[in-house]
């Protein structure tokens, strides 16, 4: 039988040929494969691939096999690294290396000078580089300077060595405030150089992020015969100007706080359509009212204002108060359909609406006209400012909290969300009159069959809010914009509030005594409220026995004795002795008053 050669022997015999003082030389114990040998064959040597565990296949083990020849040329290779770079090196890419190097022992007060010396040198490489660094010198001496000639003198260097470049200048966002500072602090010269040379750039510095500070600053300290030209510039524009990111606020400060009442009516006019942008009346123009006079254009000027609004809600821009009066106007004019649409689009933003007064009457109508699933989702987008509108005494923002107790019929999301929070802070509640007026609602309206009856207490004009208002379907049929009667809904919330109102008129008697809403409130919780009267009966016959003369000139000004609220409601509780108040506690009124 013929001897079978083994073609490792083969391999081994081949390679201590080639290298007969290998020392490193290990046995196969895996098969080769055919790349391996000739790469044996070839070049004599075989690296060992696949060192890491993660892609080694334990099946199959591959050996290193490396002569000294190789070991040494490797730990040359290695020694060259360990070296010390030269001073002078031929090659560019080992100068960068070096640099590299020295780089890291650099202090970082040293690395911060390097910087600010190559941001020094391209900010002089831009357009107007070195001009702009002489006026930003000019600036800071304008800043450091006490002596107001001084500053004056440096100002009117400042604004000639800038005239002709003030539009580059202050679109700049690291020289933009100096002409600003020319503005604020130079005389009426100053300001008539720049506003001439920017007059005619008005609409682009509006558009502009850094610019547009300078057109408020323009409109702040401009004069009577200054202020109309820079006006004069926007006209034709606003529609523009409203779409625009940064032009939107500036276009609105110009119409709410710089025109007359002309002017903004003519202003206004351009957001009803192209044509009202050129063809302009001086009378006040209202978009129910244009409608009226123009009942042909009516859809198209309708269109017009609910494509333009649809643009601002889009990229929520909803905080500007010309906004607010287009969007209020809309809502009393469209139609049911269009009006449901567009209270839809704003449910997510009704909280921007409370910022204004304007704005507040548009909050109004989206709770009033809106469907009961978008009233929900609005409640939730109010969390946290309930408080706020019940106290806020510069506007009747209260009148948003009454819309919503009259018109939305879910009474248990109300308890769970508008209730709870009215209830928070009694002390500040019961000293504002928006306040007072909301529990006087609370309290007196499930006394009342219509909302009318509320009269005797709340005002015309705060009433109109209250009443349930009908709407027209296109079919001919008439819906009301709540579905549940008035005093089903008063008694539900009552029966929410009950206990919270006996226990704010014990604990804040003596401020809600001495004014004319508190003593309602006070009335009305006593005679109309479910529930335990004795202890609200007992604070009063404690307050009525306090002596006059332990008291103090100014104190006894304010006994209940003494002073005209007080002393009416005793009167209104001893009249109506017997029916809803038990007559024991009249008899003791009678004989303390004796």
């Amino acid at each position: 039988m013929p001897k079978t050669v083994n073609k490792n022997d083969n391999l081994k015999k081949n390679f201590n040929k080639t290298n007969p003082n290998n020392s490193t030389t290990k046995k196969f114990i895996g098969k080769p494969s055919t790349k391996i040998t000739k790469n044996i064959k070839s070049k004599k040597t075989f690296v060992k691939k696949n060192q890491d565990k993660k892609f080694s296949n334990p099946k199959k083990e591959v050996f290193n096999f490396t002569t000294n020849k190789d070991k040494e040329n490797k730990e040359n290779n290695n020694k060259t690294h360990l070296k010390r770079p030269s001073k002078v090196l031929e090659n560019s890419n080992e100068q960068n290396h070096v640099n590299d190097k020295d780089q890291h022992l650099k202090t970082k007060t040293e690395k911060r000078k390097e910087q600010k010396e190559r941001l020094k040198f391209r900010k002089l490489n831009k357009n107007n580089g070195e001009l702009i660094e002489n006026a930003k010198n000019l600036w800071q001496k304008i800043g450091n300077s006490k002596n107001e000639a001084e500053k004056l003198k440096t100002i009117q260097q400042l604004v000639e060595l800038v005239k002709g470049n003030i539009f580059e200048i202050a679109t700049r966002h690291d020289a933009s405030r100096v002409i600003q500072a020319c503005i604020k602090y130079g005389d009426k010269t100053v300001r008539e150089t720049i506003i001439d040379e920017s007059k005619g750039k008005i609409v682009e510095l509006t558009k502009n992020h850094y610019g547009r500070f300078l057109v408020l600053k323009l409109l702040k300290y401009a004069n009577s015969e200054q202020l109309p030209a820079i006006l004069s510039k926007f006209k034709g524009k606003v529609l523009e100007l409203f779409k625009h990111r940064e032009a939107g606020p500036i276009i609105d400060e110009v119409i709410c706080s710089y025109s007359n009442n002309k002017e903004k009516n003519i202003f206004i006019q351009e957001l009803f359509g192209p044509e009202y942008a050129f063809f302009k009346t001086d009378e006040k123009v209202r978009l129910d009212i244009l409608i009226k006079k123009k009942p042909e254009d009516a859809p198209k000027i309708l269109a017009f204002v609910q494509k333009f609004l649809n643009s601002i809600t889009a990229k929520s821009n909803l905080k500007l108060k010309t906004v607010h009066i287009v969007m209020n106007q809309y809502l009393n004019a469209a139609q049911p359909i269009d009006r449901s649409q567009m209270i839809h689009d704003l449910v997510p933003f009704v909280s921007d609406f409370l910022a204004s007064n304007i704005g507040l009457e548009t909050a109004i109508n989206c709770f009033i006209y809106a469907t009961p699933k978008d009233r929900k989702i609005m409640l939730k987008e109010t969390k946290g400012v309930v408080h706020k509108l019940c106290i806020q005494e510069s506007n009747n923002s209260f009148k948003v909290i009454l819309a919503i107790l009259a018109h939305v019929d879910d009474t248990a999301l109300l308890q769970k969300t508008v209730l709870t929070e009215i209830f928070t802070e009694t002390s500040t509640l019961v000293k504002s009159t928006g306040g007072r007026i909301i529990l006087l609602y609370i309290a007196s309206a499930h006394q009342v069959e219509k909302v009318v009856d509320l009269k005797k207490y709340i005002a015309p004009d705060i009433l109109n809010v209250l009443l349930p208002i009908p709407i027209t379907l296109e079919n001919g049929q008439t819906v009301y914009t709540n579905k549940k009667p008035h005093k089903t809904r008063a008694k539900e919330i009552m029966g929410y509030c009950a206990s919270n109102l006996i226990n704010l008129c014990i604990e804040h008697a003596e401020v809600l005594l001495f004014n004319i809403h508190g003593i309602r409130l006070f009335y009305e919780v006593v005679i109309g409220t479910p529930g335990q009267k004795q202890p609200i009966l007992d604070k009063i016959v404690t307050l009525v026995s306090q002596q006059l003369d332990d008291q103090s000139e100014e104190t006894k000004l304010k006994h209940v004795m003494i002073d005209p609220c007080a002393h009416r409601l005793l009167k209104w509780l001893i009249k109506d002795s017997g029916n809803q108040i038990d007559a024991s506690y009249a008899k003791k009124f009678l004989l303390l008053l004796i």
